[in-house]
């Protein structure tokens, strides 16, 4: 059962369902704990799609079909994936944000997007996130909630969600590629979220 949901733009988790990309860029939301900066706490969550802030120039050309956003049916979200975390890197350097800005198949931002969060509040970093999306076959409903609102990352969800009846997007070989290629670029993952 997932409690946790990661908010993150619909073109994002579109992308992640389709297995058009396996890995998100964060650094945080303006009512992000710690001042606005993202940290990497949880292991599996539910991908909640944002409405919010999503722009077309802000995503990669393959990610743009997913725009515009459906509205979804009144007072629910519209899910369709989970994830897992397989490995994250922090990028503290401008030339690894133009690295991964020249990945094709990891990530779904462009590259000014990518380096606007690099520089989000006047601090270099930017956090890349490696997922395993799975999607279930007949995604659970998930009313909407005030406590789902905001620009933040994670969300307690008010009613825990199943797993079981979900399928991997990608193949674990086509991740445990991505997961090499990452790490000639950006070194070790880091430490993992229990």
């Amino acid at each position: 059962m997932l409690d946790l949901g990661l908010r993150e733009w619909w073109a994002i988790c579109q992308g992640l369902s389709q297995g058009a990309i396996c890995a998100v860029a964060r650094k945080g939301g303006i009512h992000e704990h710690r001042g606005g900066l993202f940290r990497l706490q949880h292991r599996r969550f539910a991908l909640i799609p944002a409405l919010e802030h999503q722009a077309p120039e802000r995503l990669l050309p393959a990610l743009r079909a997913h725009h515009p956003i459906p509205i979804p049916p009144p007072g629910q979200l519209l899910l369709s994936a989970w994830a897992e975390v397989r490995a994250h890197w922090l990028l503290r350097r401008r030339e690894e944000v133009d690295q991964l800005a020249a990945l094709p198949g990891i990530q779904g931002l462009s590259q000014q997007e990518l380096h606007s969060r690099f520089t989000y509040r006047g601090e270099e970093w930017l956090s890349l996130v490696l997922l395993q999306a799975s999607v279930w076959r007949q995604p659970p409903p998930l009313g909407d909630h005030p406590a789902y609102g905001g620009c933040r990352s994670w969300i307690p969800l008010q009613a825990p969600l199943p797993i079981a009846d979900s399928a991997p997007v990608l193949p674990a070989q086509q991740l445990e590629q991505a997961q090499r290629t990452l790490s000639q670029h950006f070194g070790d993952s880091q430490d993992m979220p229990e």
